[in-house]
């Protein structure tokens, strides 16, 4: 007997056209390794930014049911919202700018917030006097956050707020990343003459935190107990040139993402053909070309046209032509047998390889952040 085509539907499953796969072990190996060099320090793992492309809520639920840490660090209310709805247990905490104005707005008793003025101190200790608060110095990168000079004043400002649930107390370094170890003393300096500054008015911090992954590698000050952890939990190094530093990270990570995608078109063209938009690569003898169903808008920099490789049958294939807003061209010409659905490794969690994220952001003369943040939120992530 014919099932009804309504039954036969509801157990086909929607195919894919990207994929991108978030490996837990690499989280947990990278987590592990830099909780073992950093042993009297807690580390709060960063998840601004979609967790730097990987997946906001995903990464978020793997840290709630894997790893023992007092906050998930995020940019915006926006993302701590998106957290709580999402049924995230661990203590979200805000680095980023936030209107005061929407500090006004619901009860946010499970929440860490950041102060970097008074007008926002006043809000928050009025709408969400219950909100634990760490205050922002700003020790020489000159973005958001307290300036030394006007510590004291504030100091004695913020003391008479007795319903401002002040437990900690942050800076950020500027220059860690390109190894500028003077000028990032100079930051450590500013930044214990400012927590110097508010104990001495009577403020009494239970984390101080100044360290994101590069200052892990050049920072060894005891009186800081909290480490900001971004690009080194999801395996790659934030250093951008060869270094003693660049090398210790890139032998202990393990990248955590992988975007595949798959062949959607396979053709042959002659001699002299023009390629893409604007015709920017010319075929030199007769190519067989694979068109994959995705390009700048999923997150492939337009920088890697005619730069960039793939992995199609553990060939290195080139991206040929201009990066197009949802499609990419590649060379398939010595790739072997293949044919339309057969997966392309886009972007490789292998360090070594040559579309590992790292070096497709060389090649594009970038850094890898950019690379991650651009992967476009529509593209289906999955743990692994």
């Amino acid at each position: 007997m014919l099932r009804p085509l309504k039954q036969l539907l509801s157990n086909r499953k929607y195919q894919t056209l990207n994929l991108i796969e978030v490996s837990q072990k690499a989280l947990t190996n990278n987590f592990n390794y830099f909780q073992k060099n950093n042993p009297g320090q807690k580390i709060t793992p960063v998840l601004k930014s979609n967790a730097y492309g990987h997946g906001l809520v995903l990464v978020a639920k793997f840290i709630d049911n894997k790893l023992n840490v007092p906050f998930i660090t995020v940019d915006s209310l926006y993302e701590a919202y998106e957290l709580r709805k999402a049924g995230i247990k661990t203590k979200p905490m805000l680095v980023g700018y936030t209107n005061p104005e929407n500090f006004k707005i619901g009860p946010l008793i499970d929440y860490c917030l950041p102060v970097y003025d008074l007008l926002s101190a006043r809000i928050i200790a009025q709408f969400q006097p219950k909100a634990e608060v760490h205050l922002k110095i700003d020790s020489g990168m000159n973005r958001l956050g307290i300036q030394l000079k006007q510590a004291r004043q504030l100091a004695k400002k913020l003391k008479r707020i007795s319903s401002l649930n002040i437990t900690g107390i942050y800076s950020h370094l500027s220059q860690s990343a390109g190894l500028n170890k003077v000028f990032t003393q100079s930051q450590v300096e500013t930044f214990k003459e400012a927590i110097k500054i508010f104990e001495q008015e009577g403020y009494n911090f239970r984390w101080k935190h100044l360290s994101a992954t590069s200052g892990t590698r050049i920072v060894n000050d005891k009186d800081f107990n909290l480490i900001r952890l971004g690009l080194g939990f999801y395996g790659l190094s934030p250093f951008p040139t060869p270094s003693p530093e660049k090398n210790a990270l890139s032998k202990n990570l393990t990248p955590a993402l992988k975007l595949t995608s798959h062949l959607a078109a396979i053709k042959t063209v002659p001699t002299g053909a023009k390629i893409g938009y604007g015709g920017t690569f010319t075929t030199k003898r007769k190519t067989k070309l694979g068109i994959l169903p995705l390009g700048y808008y999923e997150g492939i920099d337009r920088r890697l046209s005619n730069r960039g490789v793939v992995e199609v049958n553990d060939t290195f294939c080139q991206i040929i032509g201009r990066v197009c807003m949802n499609l990419t061209i590649i060379n398939l010409t010595d790739a072997g047998e293949t044919k339309i659905g057969d997966p392309v490794v886009v972007y490789s969690n292998q360090i070594d390889k040559p579309n590992s994220l790292a070096n497709l952001a060389d090649q594009a003369n970038t850094i890898p952040y950019v690379l991650l943040v651009n992967l476009a939120e529509s593209i289906r992530r999955q743990l692994a």
